[in-house]
Order: C-alpha cells, then structure tokens, then sequence
C-alpha cells in the first residue's frame, strides 16, 4: 500500500547527555547536549526516501539553537551473491 499521506511517517524524539565532571574519558572531549526534535520522513519507494527534520539544542551551558536539516537516502539493490 503505497501513495499519499500513508507514505509520511512523523517522529519526534528528546536527547540528553550529561558528561559527569570527573569522566577520564569524555571529559573535555564532549559537552552535555540536549535536543528536542521532530521531523517526517516520506518513503518515495522501497529504496528511496526524504527527511525533513527540526531540532531545538543546547550545547555545554551556551544558549538554544535551532536547526533544520533535509536528508535524501537511497540504496541500490545488488544482485547475485553465492
């Protein structure tokens, strides 16, 4: 079944990561992150779709920055094999 507003599929998701100050590893290497985002992704076919996506994020301590960004993906379908 394919075709119209059935192909959309929305997503909305919350991200938080929180470094603890003592980490040996991640510590200096990563700042806490934090994101709201929401988007939709149509699938054109099987192998072919398109994501709008929104995010609203705060890196380390600074302020909230809003972001949008548009992907397209596809695969190609290899035959033969053993």
């Amino acid at each position: 079944m394919t075709g119209g507003l059935r192909d959309l599929t929305p997503y909305a998701r919350y991200e938080k990561m929180d470094i603890d100050d003592g980490d040996v590893v991640f510590t200096g290497v990563l700042d806490d992150y934090e994101a709201i985002v929401a988007g939709v992704r149509y699938d054109f076919d099987d192998l072919v779709a398109l994501k709008a996506e929104y995010r609203n994020e705060r890196v380390g301590g600074g302020e909230r920055m809003d972001a949008y960004f548009v992907q397209a993906s596809f695969a190609i379908p290899v035959s033969g094999g053993s």
